[in-house]
């Protein structure tokens, strides 16, 4: 009986074209997400849903979703009349556009609480 054995390596190289979401501004301090099944928005840091009636928001755009009664809901957010006329909306030629990456942290940065008798730096003076 005769028994062959073969070894060999293979390299495959190429490129992978990974698609993350993009953000479509409409109007002052309001964006939406483009493509979304659902009506999601981004404005003041936060991401906001729209389902059924009712708002939720989230620091990103995948989940962790938390209701929000309508008047914590920015009046921004609410004045789009009819919210679900976002769902898979897609940029018009020349509207603007960014690129959302899902480790971005959009989170607003806080800035630490001033003591008392603590001068407050003033930003006159300072490069750009």
């Amino acid at each position: 009986m005769l028994q062959t054995a073969c070894a060999g390596h293979t390299r495959v190289e190429g490129r992978v074209a990974v698609q993350y979401p993009r953000l479509v501004y409409v109007s002052p301090g309001l964006w939406v997400l483009a493509d979304s099944d659902d009506p999601i928005f981004y404005s003041d840091g936060y991401y906001w849903l729209y389902q059924d009636g009712v708002w939720f928001n989230s620091f990103n755009y995948w989940g962790d979703w938390t209701y929000q009664p309508v008047v914590r809901v920015p009046v921004v957010i609410r004045s789009v009349r009819r919210p679900v006329a976002y769902r898979r909306y897609r940029a018009r030629p020349g509207q603007q556009t960014r690129r959302v990456s899902p480790t971005v942290d959009h989170r607003r940065k806080k800035r630490p609480p001033v003591r008392r008798n603590e001068k407050v730096p003033s930003r006159r003076g300072t490069p750009r």
